[in-house]
C-alpha cells in the first residue's frame, strides 16, 4: 500500500520534471525554426532579385546592347541591396538577440553585397555593431564624437536595439560632430557642414498641419493606387513609363540649362529629347544614354541656386509636398517652360501629372514605409531626407555622396 501511494505521489513530480525539460528545450527549438525560416526567406528574396536581373541582362544581350546589359546589372545589384537590406533590418528589429545569425544568413544569401549590407546595418543598428562585424567580417566604424557638455540621452524602450538607436540615421561621407540632447536623437545634423543647405523651418507648426493633410491623402488615395499599379504592372513596363515621363521633362531641362548658361548640358538635353522621342519611341527606350548622352536634372529652382539665391524657409506645399521658398517659386516657372502646358488641354495635363505621381510613389513604397516605421519623428526625417536629395539635384546629380538617400528618393522631386 505504501509503495502504491509512493508511486501515485511521485507521478505529478515526474510529470512536472518532464514538462520542465520540454520547456527548457523549447526556446532552442523555436530559435532554430525561426532562424531556418528567416534564412529561407532571405534566400528567396536574393534568388528572385537575381532571376529578374538575369532576365533584364539577357534581354539587353539579345539586343546586342552591352552598355544596357551592364546598366541592368548595376541596377540589379542596387535593387538587391535595397530589398535584402530592408528585410534584414526588419527581422533584426523583431529579433535583436539573433542579429549575428540573421546577418550571417543575409550574407550567405547574397555575398556580393556583403560590404554594402554591413554599412547599412552599422548605420541602422549602431548598438549591434559588434554582432554585425562578426557576421560580415567588416570592421565597425568608429563611434561618432559626442559633445562632453551635453546631457545624457534618456531612453525608455526596453529592447537594447532601440536603446542604442532610437531612429536609423543617414550616413554621410564627411564626419560631423553630433550634438546629444535629452530624449531621442533625431535625424537632424549640421547638414551645411557637408555641403547641404542648412534647414530653416520657421513655420514648422503650419508645415506640420499641411504635412498631416498630405500624409492622410497619401495613405487613403495615392499609396493604395501606387501599390496596385506596382503589383499589376511588370517591372519592364514600369521602367518604360518612368523613361517616358523623363523624356517629357527634357524641354524643361533644356530651358533651364540655357538659363544657367550651361550650353553643353543644354545640347545633351536637346539630343536626349530628339533621339529618345524618335528612335526611342517617345522615350520608352533610353537610346540616348546608350550613345553617351547621360541624363541630368535641371529645374528653375536649381537655376535660381546657380545665381546665388538661397533656399529660404522650408515649406510643405499642399499635395505637392516638401519644398523651399526658392524651389516652390521654381515649380510655377517650370510649368511655364513646359510645352505641354500650351499644347494639351488642362484636364489632360492634370491627368499626366497624376499618372507621373503614381509612378514616382510606386518607387517609394517600401522606402517610405520603412522610414515611417523606423523614425521617431516622420516629419523631421522626411524633411532632412528632402534637403539631402535636393543637394544632389542642385549639383545636377553630380559629385557628393548621395548613397544614403539614393534608394529612398531616386526619382522624387
Amino acid at each position: 500500500m505504501w509503495d502504491m501511494a509512493t508511486r501515485v505521489g511521485a507521478r505529478p513530480i515526474i510529470l512536472n520534471l518532464a514538462l520542465m525539460a520540454i520547456l527548457a528545450m523549447w526556446p532552442s527549438e523555436a530559435k532554430a525554426q525561426s532562424l531556418s525560416e528567416i534564412a529561407a526567406f532571405l534566400n528567396s528574396v536574393a534568388s528572385q532579385n537575381r532571376q529578374f536581373t538575369q532576365q533584364e541582362v539577357a534581354t539587353a544581350q539579345r539586343l546586342g546592347n552591352a552598355y544596357l546589359a551592364a546598366d541592368y546589372q548595376r541596377r540589379g545589384l542596387r535593387r538587391l541591396e535595397t530589398e535584402l537590406g530592408t528585410q534584414t533590418i526588419h527581422w533584426i528589429s523583431r529579433h535583436p538577440a539573433l542579429a549575428r545569425e540573421i546577418t550571417s544568413a543575409a550574407v550567405n544569401a547574397a555575398p556580393e553585397i556583403r560590404e554594402l549590407l554591413a554599412h547599412r546595418l552599422f548605420s541602422t543598428f549602431p548598438g549591434l555593431a559588434s554582432e554585425v562585424a562578426d557576421a560580415t567580417g567588416i570592421a565597425a566604424p568608429p563611434v561618432p564624437h559626442l559633445v562632453a557638455s551635453a546631457p545624457p540621452v534618456t531612453v525608455t524602450a526596453s529592447p537594447p536595439l532601440y536603446a542604442a538607436a532610437p531612429a536609423p540615421r543617414p550616413t554621410f561621407a564627411t564626419e560631423t560632430t553630433t550634438q546629444v540632447v535629452a530624449g531621442p536623437v533625431t535625424v537632424e545634423e549640421d547638414l551645411s557642414a557637408i555641403g547641404i543647405e542648412a534647414i530653416s523651418d520657421p513655420i514648422e507648426p503650419v508645415n506640420r498641419v499641411i504635412f498631416a493633410f498630405n500624409d492622410g491623402l497619401d495613405i487613403m488615395i495615392l499609396r493604395p493606387i501606387a501599390a496596385i499599379y506596382g503589383f499589376v504592372m511588370p517591372e519592364v513596363v514600369k521602367s518604360a513609363v518612368r523613361r517616358m515621363f523623363d523624356n517629357l521633362n527634357q524641354p524643361v531641362v533644356f530651358a533651364n540649362d540655357l538659363l544657367q548658361l550651361d550650353v553643353i548640358d543644354a545640347g545633351v538635353a536637346a539630343g536626349r529629347f530628339v533621339i529618345n522621342s524618335t528612335v526611342g519611341v517617345l522615350g520608352i527606350f533610353d537610346v540616348a544614354q546608350v550613345v553617351g548622352l547621360e541624363p541630368h536634372t535641371a529645374d528653375f529652382g536649381q537655376t535660381l541656386y546657380s545665381y546665388g539665391l538661397g533656399a529660404g524657409p522650408y515649406i510643405v506645399l499642399p499635395v505637392l509636398g516638401p519644398s523651399t521658398a526658392r524651389d516652390a517659386a521654381g515649380i510655377g516657372v517650370d510649368a511655364f517652360l513646359q510645352p505641354l502646358t500650351y499644347i494639351l488641354d488642362p484636364e489632360i495635363n492634370f491627368a499626366i501629372k497624376g499618372v507621373n505621381a503614381v509612378t514616382v510613389r510606386e518607387t517609394l513604397l517600401q522606402p517610405l514605409d520603412d522610414l515611417r516605421a523606423s523614425s521617431v519623428d516622420y516629419y523631421a526625417a522626411l524633411r532632412a531626407a528632402y534637403y539631402q536629395n535636393r543637394a544632389v539635384d542642385l549639383r545636377k546629380g553630380r559629385g557628393g555622396d548621395s548613397s544614403s538617400v539614393d534608394a529612398l528618393f531616386d526619382q522624387a522631386e
